[in-house]
């Protein structure tokens, strides 16, 4: 973390940490894990996401379907192509916003953003509020170069703040 995020990040472990002790569930690891990182805690932040490896791969082995959560995951924290191929089936089974978003953001994450942008566009259609989708629309757009886009959708994701995305 730098300078004002640097102090909000002790306190971020700390909250996270009780969320999971709480509600273990992979989304609210995946943000301790994040939270960790954005600390310094790199040791334990790849403690955490070792945890969340091995929960999916439990859900996945209980025919479990994880490949959307998996995706975002891998694009974030992993292997983008990996994230691409999970995104892609997930997309085939469940052509819905969640899907279009995990999607784009897997293409973008592998290098792929002409690719990326239709769907991105699909997963903002319905006007989401989620902060994380808009998020992911203005990276998108930014990288295809089209800085307004890129600047409203942002300016959107900070609108949204308190606003939790799907899981």
């Amino acid at each position: 973390c730098d300078g004002l995020v640097r102090s909000l990040c002790p306190g971020a472990v700390d909250r996270y940490r009780a969320a999971t002790d709480t509600l273990p569930l992979p989304e609210f690891l995946v943000a301790l894990g994040e939270a960790e990182q954005a600390a310094g805690m790199s040791d334990a932040a790849e403690g955490t996401f070792e945890l969340v490896r091995a929960m999916q791969r439990l859900f996945a082995e209980s025919d479990v379907d994880v490949e959307l959560e998996l995706a975002l995951f891998e694009a974030n924290h992993g292997d983008p192509q990996r994230a691409v191929e999970l995104a892609e089936r997930a997309y085939a089974t469940q052509p819905n916003v969640k899907a279009a978003d995990a999607l784009a953001w897997a293409l973008h994450r592998a290098g792929r953003n002409d690719e990326a942008r239709p769907y991105s566009q699909e997963a903002s259609r319905l006007g989401s509020v989620y902060g994380a989708f808009r998020f992911r629309a203005g990276m998108i757009a930014l990288a295809a170069g089209d800085v307004a886009t890129a600047k409203a959708e942002l300016e959107r994701a900070l609108a949204s703040r308190g606003t939790l995305p799907p899981a």
